[in-house]
């Protein structure tokens, strides 16, 4: 499992409302997140820190699976996964998230197949340019062993 030792006090001072209404924000999107049918259809689980923005499959279920080796989790699942921690860089800038916002670009590369009973999607943030924010994803099985890599860009829209 990923240790994160972070707090809320990590994100930027500098946005609307300072460090209190980032934390609060992103704590709502989080909790969005979580909520969401998707998400619940799914069983995954959003937490969105500083250091990282993390989408969990804590239980691998039949449904997950039908990849090559049968047993692994399907690709779907794998692209869902790495597109919704990248879409949890954006909130976790701190910046404000107008519509049109979303994943612009994602690129995935799987190493090896994701067996187990878990995986976890991690999205860091490599940089934010206006109105982009770039990251890389990794895809770590139960054992933390990365089985997927990738990168991509999030679109924040223009208001």
């Amino acid at each position: 499992m990923i240790q994160d030792n972070s707090s809320p006090t990590e994100w930027p001072s500098d946005s609307p409302g300072g460090v209190l209404a980032v934390a609060t924000d992103v704590q709502r999107a989080e909790a969005g997140m979580n909520q969401s049918a998707a998400f619940q259809h799914f069983g995954l689980r959003a937490r969105i820190t500083a250091a990282a923005q993390v989408v969990e499959l804590p239980r691998i279920l039949p449904h997950h699976r039908g990849g090559t080796t049968v047993h692994s989790v399907n690709g779907a699942v794998v692209a869902m996964m790495c597109d919704a921690a990248l879409g949890l860089t954006l909130i976790a800038t701190g910046l404000p998230v107008p519509p049109g916002s979303g994943v612009a670009r994602l690129d995935i590369r799987m190493k090896k197949p994701i067996e187990g009973d878990s995986a976890r999607a991690i999205a860091r943030i490599t940089a934010v340019r206006r109105n982009l924010v770039y990251a890389g994803i990794t895809v770590e099985d139960e054992r933390g062993i990365v089985c997927v890599v990738a990168t991509g860009t999030v679109y924040r829209g223009r208001r």
